[in-house]
């Protein structure tokens, strides 16, 4: 979900097997996507990786198992749903592996609800907060400190390693902890993306 890093040690693209339930989106939607010919099936549900939400035109443009793309059409209607957790489309991100109920409509093809099997970020290694969705709960060892420039690197339990600053804004306590840490240290902290390839702490620690 709302996490944009793609920290290339992080993630290889394509789509996590075994992750949802559905089939290919051409077996359900007759190749259509990709160029295909009249979908056969009228509904069902598919298994895809979210590429970009188009707020403006309401799609969802997704990668299928068997490497095609297209769009998928949503409206206020559309439902996605996280750990049992309601969530708006546009907290959906690249990278999501999703199961789409898909059906056919005059306009190409719709979908009413989304379950968000895994979020990009935890194929990176992180964990959404439920309490804030744009923070994150990751765990790793620390790499290189540079206090002069109050960031330090961590290479998280579950591979890449991330970047992650200091606030602008930190107190002394924060800073007098990031001196006291040293290469190959074991944290868990709570962070927030700043870009794609970097991450501003939130605090040390989590339970």
């Amino acid at each position: 979900m709302r996490l944009a890093m793609k920290v290339v040690p992080m993630l290889a693209l394509g789509l996590a097997t075994g992750a949802c339930s559905g089939g290919g989106l051409a077996d359900v939607l007759g190749g259509v996507l990709g160029g295909g010919g009249q979908g056969q099936a009228q509904s069902g549900t598919v298994t895809v990786e979210v590429q970009e939400v188009r707020q403006q035109q309401q799609q969802i443009v997704v990668l299928t198992q068997d490497g095609k793309t297209g769009p998928i059409l949503y409206d206020a209607n559309t439902q996605v749903i996280y750990n049992n957790e309601n969530y708006p489309v546009q907290a959906l991100e690249y990278g999501d592996v999703v199961d789409m109920r898909v059906q056919q409509v005059q306009q190409g093809y719709y979908t009413d609800l989304i379950q968000v099997c895994t979020p990009v970020q935890e194929r990176q290694g992180g964990t959404r907060r439920s309490a804030a969705p744009d923070v994150y709960r990751v765990e790793g060892t620390i790499g290189q400190i540079d206090v002069s420039r109050s960031m330090f690197t961590l290479n998280m339990t579950q591979g890449g390693t991330v970047p992650i600053y200091l606030p602008s804004n930190a107190t002394t306590a924060m800073r007098e902890r990031l001196r006291e840490y040293r290469e190959g240290d074991y944290v868990r902290v709570e962070m927030r993306a700043l870009d794609q390839e970097s991450a501003e702490l939130v605090r040390w620690g989590w339970s």
